[in-house]
């Protein structure tokens, strides 16, 4: 990521492995018992630079797609919002973007805006990659195995073995 920000916090990622073996008789030559544990953890984090409305465009002022520098690279002239409440072959131009303005702000939908308010605010400047995201993804895994061995005779054996694997995670990303 060419972010200064995001390159100046490396990710971390950090993992352990570790567990025990046990074993022995449980009766002289006719029984025995093992026991094995393993344990895993994996912490893996990562930080992206996203994009998020901007405090003006949480208001319905959309001005800054005619002045933002990326956005002006990509569309020389601007992004322009037609009102969306019109035919498709003949919608009309929202002067200077600003949805607050346009009648009133009658064309601003209150389910939009509460979806908006979700969002995270923007920690930077600008239109784009405008927001640091950061994430943390740990992973947590006990394994257990236990097994008992019975010689019943020479040419006989029982074996009896449990395994158990519990695995918890957490899945980071956006905010």
């Amino acid at each position: 990521d060419p972010d200064p920000e995001v390159r100046a916090r490396p990710a971390r990622d950090r993992q352990h492995n570790f567990g025990l073996n046990a074993g022995g008789p449980l009766a002289r030559d006719r029984a025995f018992w093992f026991l094995n544990y393993e344990g895993y953890r994996f912490n893996r984090s990562e930080q992206v630079s996203i994009t998020v409305p901007t405090e003006r465009m949480r208001r319905g002022d959309f001005s800054e797609l005619f002045t933002d520098p990326d956005v002006l690279a990509q569309f020389p002239g601007g992004v322009r919002i037609y009102d969306p409440t019109q035919p498709r072959d003949s919608r009309t131009a929202i002067l200077g973007n600003r949805l607050d303005l346009y009648q009133g702000g009658a064309i601003i939908d209150p389910v939009g805006l509460a979806i908006l308010s979700q969002f995270p605010v923007p920690t930077r400047a600008g239109v784009f990659r405008n927001y640091t995201a950061s994430s943390e993804a740990p992973t947590e895994m006990n394994n257990i195995v236990g097994k008992v061995d019975f010689s019943v005779s020479p040419r006989q054996h029982v074996a009896v073995s449990y395994s158990y694997r519990n695995i918890g995670g957490f899945k980071g990303g956006f905010p």
